[in-house]
């Protein structure tokens, strides 16, 4: 998915074993943020791994100009008693994209 605003072309597209890490810097920076925990870079790298490894088809990154991550959603299915439901884990975007749109 494509979306043109002004100069900024932006893509939202399943996330890649290349991405983790850039989602693992951003995960921790916004953790630290809002809710004052203290992750590190490799516990996050594990977590989104973790995520990752249960439901990668349902995992995105969104990424801006030069291929930067700006920021990720993680999400995993789950049988429920009427089918799969999508559960999601994370929603995180860099601070200094949030609230633009």
């Amino acid at each position: 998915m494509r979306s043109m605003s002004g100069s900024s072309d932006t893509v939202i597209r399943s996330i890649e074993e290349d991405d983790i890490e850039a989602c693992a810097a951003i995960f921790v920076k916004a953790y630290a943020e809002v809710y004052g925990e203290t992750w590190s870079v490799q516990t996050a790298e594990a977590r989104i791994t973790h995520v990752v490894g249960a439901g990668r088809p349902h995992c995105l990154v969104i990424e801006g100009d030069g291929a930067e991550v700006m920021g990720f959603l993680l999400a995993r299915p789950y049988p429920w008693y009427d089918g799969i439901r999508l559960w999601i884990e994370e929603i995180v975007i860099e601070t200094r994209y949030r609230g633009i749109g």
